[in-house]
């Protein structure tokens, strides 16, 4: 056998593995002879092969592709370990090894901060911030991170000591540093992140961010009431009073992206990333999140008195945050488990809806605990459909629109799904 090897590392990130994943695809492309699993030792165990036209699985979870990729389908830890393809022809073989890790990751917080809800801190020079993340696997790095690269940081952070503690195969990990603040520092108020890192990987995996308040600071001049932003707001409703252009100027901004809730008009404002408050005759009151946003969409749930923003876009950290009414941050959901979401429903119960244009899939999560509750495709039997807007009535049945790829003449069509997920075409 011709001992070609190609190693490949596939990760997957979550905090609750077991369940969430509907499939994993094990990449491969040649004509595949046998896909083995590594099981102790140097004994491989078959799970699946092809030769010629017959095709054999031995395990329901398992199955090949037709360009010979294994599927693996209800993804649990079980499944982690080294996978190798022997492929080629009956004369000659060669032969790859694919290694699957699984990083699973729980809540990250700051110390004397509740993880779901935004985080203040007040601190003075001197003082220790810290941060902690429980029950992760396998070992991990952390990190605090000045995110605002375009200012110099008002404070430094003196060592980040890292101390790890093992509890079988997962850890708990916390950093601690020192905060030293500036002599000149003229704001009052700084975002640090506390990121968390693995090398497999090479880029964060997920973070948490506190506000610190620097106490002891005089800052002349600063009126904290009002952002840069609402003084553009004000400056733009004093050049066009008129109610006509006010409103135009409001739905420029929300471009759809807007909500109603307790007679306030709650729009997001793609340029200075930030929910902008009005009543309902147009007159601007207030803004609040801009420390958690980047421009998207907005939705209610008014039986949970929450605001929901699609968050991210097209981002590799795209997630759907939480807000109170009064601007109190609550949460955030579908961390690294959304690509490009469109729109988002709530059903009147815990469940939330929400339609990934980037992966083609609706997704459903529990808002109360921030777990996935299910996902399908928006594929249909004629080719790939990109979702768009999405629907929810109060029988649990989902309305969908999906679009066809492509530029002109696109076929679009609204697709029904009842309770189950089941679909039929109205």
């Amino acid at each position: 056998m011709d001992h070609e090897h190609e190693y490949e590392v596939l990760i997957i990130s979550t905090d609750d593995i077991e369940g969430l994943y509907s499939k994993l695809m094990l990449p491969f492309t040649q004509t595949v002879l046998i896909w083995k699993r590594r099981t102790e030792g140097m004994k491989y165990e078959t799970k699946a092969y092809r030769m010629y036209n017959h095709s054999f699985e031995n395990d329901a979870s398992y199955r090949l592709y037709t360009d010979g990729s294994l599927i693996i389908s209800s993804l649990s830890l079980e499944n982690e370990g080294n996978y190798v393809c022997i492929y080629g022809t009956s004369e000659e073989q060669s032969y790859s090894v694919i290694t699957l890790h699984a990083i699973v990751l729980s809540s990250i917080n700051f110390l004397g901060c509740n993880s779901s809800v935004q985080c203040v801190l007040e601190v003075q020079s001197g003082d220790d911030i810290e941060c902690a993340l429980k029950g992760v696997r396998p070992e991990v790095n952390l990190e605090f991170v000045y995110p605002d690269s375009s200012t110099p940081s008002p404070i430094s952070l003196e060592g980040q000591t890292r101390i790890p503690e093992i509890h079988g195969d997962v850890y708990d990990i916390s950093i601690k540093s020192r905060v030293q603040i500036a002599a000149d520092a003229d704001i009052r108020n700084i975002t640090i992140v506390c990121r968390v890192t693995n090398s497999a990987i090479g880029e964060h995996l997920m973070e948490a961010k506190a506000i610190l308040t620097l106490e002891g600071l005089s800052v002349a001049g600063q009126d904290s009431s009002k952002s840069a932003t609402s003084h553009t707001v004000l400056l733009l409703l004093v050049i066009f009073p008129p109610v006509a252009l006010v409103a135009s100027f409001v739905c420029f901004l929300a471009c759809k992206r807007r909500a109603v809730f307790e007679e306030k008009l709650y729009v997001t404002d793609k340029t200075s990333k930030c929910i902008l408050v009005f009543s309902t005759s147009l007159d601007y009151e207030r803004n609040f999140g801009q420390d958690h946003l980047n421009d998207q969409g907005v939705n209610v749930c008014e039986e949970k008195g929450l605001l929901l923003v699609l968050n991210g876009g097209g981002e590799a950290d795209a997630v759907i945050s939480v807000f109170k009414p009064n601007g109190e941050y609550v949460i955030e959901i579908g961390q690294i488990q959304l690509e490009d979401p469109w729109y988002i429903k709530c059903n009147g119960t815990d469940e939330i809806f929400i339609s990934d244009n980037g992966s083609r899939e609706v997704t459903v999560f529990n808002i109360v605990d921030n777990k996935l509750v299910n996902r399908f495709s928006s594929d249909q039997a004629d080719g790939n459909q990109y979702c768009r807007g999405i629907d929810v009535d109060q029988d649990n049945n989902i309305y969908l629109a999906v679009r066809a790829p492509g530029y002109r003449a696109q076929r679009e069509c609204i697709v029904k799904y009842n309770a189950n997920f089941d679909q039929s075409k109205e």
